[in-house]
């Protein structure tokens, strides 16, 4: 595939690579006649429906190249039957890794048709129907008796029919217009439907369908099920905001196959569509559904790789989870519970409540705070501005002053708060900040920035901070993943007493300096000390028992030259060997247990005279040279351990330390007995 990398930037070269193989494989296949085979192709796929506006000539035409169709025709020409579909398959991998965005809707991750595979598992799939079928990729799980697929563009149905065929799966793919075919798609044609619509896609108010649907999806939902016969399924991929909706046509929809009981599952997928970051969820709609609830399935965090070109699906987890019914992602739903939560399908909505102390109280976000929507029209054009990319992401450090943000042009849409408050973000992740605003120092916030002032007498606004920042929160939209006000001020934490609460935080601040701490090499030299003994240890445990047989065979042997040291003439030669086989065994014993008993220097800390440690380190480094720098925590016997391991530790990034005081201090401490 090497010298093919040049070649992959039109969907053209890939229907031409498929039609190649499609040639060799019926046998065709002619690299002296290439206006045959175009012809053939032209033939074949005539009978795809609709306007063929195809013609395989403009593949040639476009690519001008004859080294390249001299190489690739022999090269397929001389491939074996059972690698031309594997070849067309890398084809269109490589092709989607250097077109990029904008293709990536046309296919589906393996993972995810693994998926859609096992929620269709045990049923009768002698058709299956994708209005939206792209290059085919759910054609190609198992056990489908016919596939009918759907695309508007051309050119992709051609290649998702090419795919068909080299795999030799039974289908066709139509050039049709999916959403007028499955509007007027005639009930109960199929056994089941597979649709990943466009995610986010508005159907504007003049369309033939704008007047009853807004969005494309709450138009495939509620035509999905028509489709499919009296045992059937729908399978549809939706952006999140579907399950969130409180009113429009997708609210609409939702109370249908709710008040139906014609959903099955709910699942709330990671960002793994291919090209895009948009979060999506599956719906599973059954007919003949006899149980009262919903499956709804936690899944967006089973995602294996961190960057978009290598993230995908944990699918081997969810299906455990699945088959499992694992409580912690798979939540059962009654239906009445579900109407009485305003039809949600978000698996926030229903995430059981943790299991806490007696003495704790379960307390909402919106009990402890109250909503601050600014003022919206102002004289000002300079300001205090603040965006998302201002707010702190470190619950721990969650305080920014006012005199921190610079005075800049106040952006259209900005709104003014006059008072402290709380700034969640809503794109995302939370990133709660607290920012004291005032009249004399207003700040000017980004619509996509909620306010919010803290007014809670039971809770400490740090533990507060802290537990919202660790709550899990269920984005919507399709594009940019943004966190509903309704969801954000419906979070709960659990409360233990104030004091408790306070003491809480004290430790999570402490835990979290020693972790940095370590993160910065610190304690370094101390635990791989711990690791090389307990690696010592490990291998070495099994070695007592060779000195122990040899101690118990010298033991049994010595005895017996006791009992005949009469009879044997070279009994002082073997009573010496022997020894010096007993003396080896006790030494290699002594050497083992000399290893395990090096443990107590990890048990037990050595005293240390702190005064001396300390004043001996700062002796060794002049006052002058600075080179010096401040920790500060809570907890004085960690700052002492640390300062000991090494005392370079860095500093509190919030203490603004006057160094003329400082030096004043040291200098007296260096005179100090």
């Amino acid at each position: 595939m090497g010298r093919m990398h040049g070649y992959m930037h039109s969907l053209d070269i890939v229907i031409l690579i498929g039609v190649l193989c499609r040639m060799r494989q019926i046998n065709k296949l002619s690299v002296k006649n290439l206006e045959s085979w175009i012809r053939d192709t032209n033939e074949i796929y005539g009978f795809m429906g609709g306007p063929m506006e195809y013609d395989c000539k403009e593949v040639v035409r476009q690519i001008n190249d004859k080294e390249f169709v001299n190489y690739v025709v022999p090269v397929i020409e001389a491939m074996p039957d059972s690698e031309l579909a594997n070849f067309f398959e890398k084809t269109l991998s490589l092709f989607m890794s250097e077109v990029g965005r904008g293709i990536g809707t046309y296919s589906m991750p393996t993972e995810l048709i693994k998926l859609v595979e096992y929620l269709l598992t045990g049923r009768n799939l002698l058709s299956i129907y994708n209005p939206f079928s792209g290059f085919s990729s759910f054609s190609l799980m198992a056990g489908i008796g016919y596939y009918c697929g759907e695309d508007i563009n051309p050119s992709v149905a051609i290649v998702g029919q090419l795919r068909m065929n080299l795999n030799g799966l039974s289908g066709t793919v139509h050039i049709k217009d999916s959403l007028e075919s499955l509007y007027t798609c005639k009930e109960g044609s199929y056994d089941a439907l597979v649709a990943y619509p466009p995610l986010g896609l508005r159907l504007p108010a003049e369309s033939p369908y704008g007047q009853r649907y807004r969005n494309v999806d709450a138009l495939v939902i509620d035509k999905a099920i028509e489709c499919v016969n009296l045992n059937g399924a729908a399978i549809i991929i939706v952006p999140n905001s579907f399950l969130f909706a409180h009113n429009g046509d997708r609210m609409v929809v939702k109370q249908h196959i709710i008040n139906d009981n014609l959903v099955d599952t709910i699942i709330s997928l990671p960002p793994i569509l291919p090209l895009t970051n948009a979060l999506a969820s599956i719906v599973v709609l059954r007919k003949g559904k006899t149980n009262q609830s919903v499956r709804i399935v936690e899944a967006s965090s089973m995602i294996l790789g961190t960057k978009q070109i290598n993230r995908s699906l944990d699918i081997d987890r969810l299906l455990l989870a699945l088959s499992l019914n694992d409580k912690e992602y798979v939540y059962n739903v009654n239906i009445t519970d579900i109407v009485r939560n305003d039809y949600s399908l978000t698996p926030e909505t229903y995430r059981p409540s943790e299991d806490v102390p007696e003495n704790h109280i379960w307390i909402s976000f919106e009990e402890c705070t109250s909503r601050i929507r600014g003022e919206r029209h102002y004289d000002a054009e300079n300001g205090r501005c603040i965006s998302i990319g201002d707010l702190s992401s470190d619950p721990l450090n969650y305080i920014k002053d006012v005199s921190s943000f610079e005075e800049v042009t106040i952006k259209s849409q900005y709104y003014k708060v006059t008072e402290t408050v709380l700034l969640l973000s809503k794109v995302r992740d939370l990133k709660v900040t607290l920012v004291n605003a005032s009249e004399e120092m207003p700040i000017y916030v980004s619509p996509n920035i909620l306010a919010y002032k803290f007014e809670s007498s039971i809770v400490d606004i740090s533990y507060f901070v802290y537990k919202v920042s660790q709550a899990k929160t269920f984005s919507m939209g399709a594009f940019i993943p943004s966190i509903n006000n309704q969801v954000i001020e419906g979070i709960r934490i659990s409360v233990p007493p104030l004091e408790e609460q306070i003491s809480t935080m004290q430790s999570i601040v402490r835990e979290n300096a020693l972790s940095k701490a370590r993160e910065l090499g610190l304690e370094t030299v101390i635990q791989q000390m711990k690791a090389e003994y307990m690696a010592e240890v490990e291998s070495r445990g099994h070695d007592m028992r060779a000195p122990l047989r040899q101690l118990r065979s010298t033991n049994s042997n010595i005895s017996y030259l006791f009992t005949n040291c009469e009879s044997d003439p070279d009994y002082r030669n073997n009573m010496a060997v022997q020894l010096r086989k007993q003396k080896e065994a006790i030494a290699m014993l002594t050497q083992l247990v000399d290893v395990f008993s090096r443990e107590n220097k990890f048990g037990t800390p050595e005293k240390l005279n702190i005064d001396r440690t300390l004043r001996k380190y700062v002796g060794e480094h002049t006052v002058n040279n600075k080179s010096y720098r401040v920790f500060v925590e809570y907890d004085f016997a960690a700052l002492l351990r640390c300062a000991i391991l090494n005392p370079k530790l860095v500093e509190h990034n919030d203490l603004d330390v006057d160094t003329t005081v400082l030096d004043e201090f040291i200098e007296g401490w260096l005179g100090h007995d």
